[in-house]
């Protein structure tokens, strides 16, 4: 099965986001899971909602949103990264940047899944 466009375009603003974001390994990157662990899902034709749900459920389970960036702003606070919002470049900038790995997803599964269904809807206007 193809992917439909809004697929393809939740793919490359991950893709995007991600860039240069510095992975303890090349299997944690979205590029890498994008292509095998999403891409086998659609070994088969699934009807358009069950395909999407799988999809959704699959990108919020990625294990790159279990990494963190932490930005240290002039006057001390901490600035955490959301990856569904701005790129790790545009983050990064000019920043003292923590990364680290964290057992859970951030933004959370739900959150991720929201995000999907509202690019998805946008890419329907």
């Amino acid at each position: 099965m193809k992917l439909s466009p809004p697929m393809e375009k939740i793919n490359t603003r991950l893709r995007e986001h991600y860039a240069g974001f510095p992975f303890d390994d090349d299997l944690e990157e979205p590029t890498t899971q994008l292509t095998t662990d999403i891409g086998a899902l659609y070994d088969e034709e699934l009807p358009n909602e069950v395909a999407w749900a799988e999809y959704i459920c699959a990108i919020s389970k990625l294990d790159c949103f279990t990494y963190r960036a932490i930005a240290r702003q002039p006057d001390g606070t901490a600035l955490y990264w959301n990856s569904l919002e701005q790129s790790y470049k545009e983050f990064a900038n000019n920043a003292l940047v923590i990364v680290y790995q964290a057992h859970e997803p951030y933004p959370t599964t739900d959150m991720i899944k929201a995000w999907c269904n509202h690019q998805r809807n946008e890419y329907r206007t």
